[in-house]
């Protein structure tokens, strides 16, 4: 049984629990719905064997569906709001730690983590300017972090400078920046711009600390990214094809199409949607 699991049945005694720089302080949270239960298990066993000393207890969102026993997840925190701007604000709610490693359930990991890595990242937060650190690395534009080399920062401005990619959190910041009724897409697009952010900084790690199957994550837009499957197949992760189609060619021929229209005017695609999305909601 892996350590983590142990931790939290109680199994292992108190000097042998990994620690962090503040016990208590940090929670992770993995987002979800009831129409994404059918994930949970890759999201479990992935931890389990790519972070057994994982030193924070770990919940997931869900709206009705609490999470089965036997899996990391240490509580389930319920939300029946109808968006999912709401059904996050309603779970950061119901905790208790001040910061937040904010996680998809989908972003099933495919590479160990340094639990040190990951408390080093976290304790920036200590700074009271800065709001998040981003755990992956991605093509958002960055300079170097004036308070540490290690790190890059996403100034204002930019566009998906607020991101649901692992990050870890300061919640007050994720709080200022969420708004309600709002999708996860609307939340990262607008987000990114809202005045709210605009004092805290926006940190970035120079490599990744945390690597998780597909692109996106194991399932995009509700279907099993094609890696994904056989991952899962090779660490005995149950999937219900009949309950979730895979992508075919054409979905990656549209997403291919999709991120080069981004690449070529960032500012300028998302600069459209937002106006498009103001006007939806004056």
């Amino acid at each position: 049984m892996p350590d983590h699991q142990k931790k939290a049945m109680g199994i292992l005694g108190e000097s042998t629990k990994r620690k962090t720089e503040e016990p208590g302080s940090t929670a992770i949270l993995v987002m979800s719905c009831d129409a994404y239960a059918d994930v949970w298990d890759g999201f479990s066993k992935c931890i389990e064997e790519y972070w057994p000393d994982c030193p924070y207890p770990i919940y997931i969102s869900s709206e009705t569906i609490p999470a089965p026993k036997g899996m990391i997840f240490e509580r389930t925190l319920f939300s029946t709001a109808e968006d999912w701007g709401g059904r996050l604000k309603e779970s950061l709610e119901q905790m208790k730690e001040d910061r937040v490693f904010f996680v998809l359930d989908d972003m099933w990991l495919c590479r160990p983590v340094c639990t040190d890595s990951i408390i080093k990242a976290g304790a920036l937060l200590r700074n009271s300017d800065v709001g998040v650190v981003r755990l992956t690395v991605d093509s958002v534009k960055k300079t170097v972090y004036s308070g540490n080399p290690d790190y890059m920062e996403i100034t204002f401005g930019e566009p998906y400078r607020v991101s649901t990619a692992p990050s870890i959190w300061d919640k007050r910041f994720l709080l200022s920046v969420l708004k309600t009724p709002e999708s996860a897409w609307e939340f990262e697009r607008v987000g990114s711009f809202r005045e709210s952010g605009k004092s805290q900084r926006v940190l970035g790690v120079r490599d990744a600390l945390y690597t998780f199957i597909g692109d996106a994550g194991a399932v995009s837009r509700g279907a099993y990214d094609q890696s994904a499957v056989a991952f899962a197949k090779a660490h005995g992760i149950m999937i219900d094809l009949e309950k979730r189609k895979v992508k075919a060619k054409k979905d990656y021929v549209i997403s291919g199409i999709k991120s080069l229209i981004y690449s070529l005017c960032p500012k300028g695609v998302v600069k459209i949607q937002n106006r498009l999305y103001h006007l939806r909601n004056k």
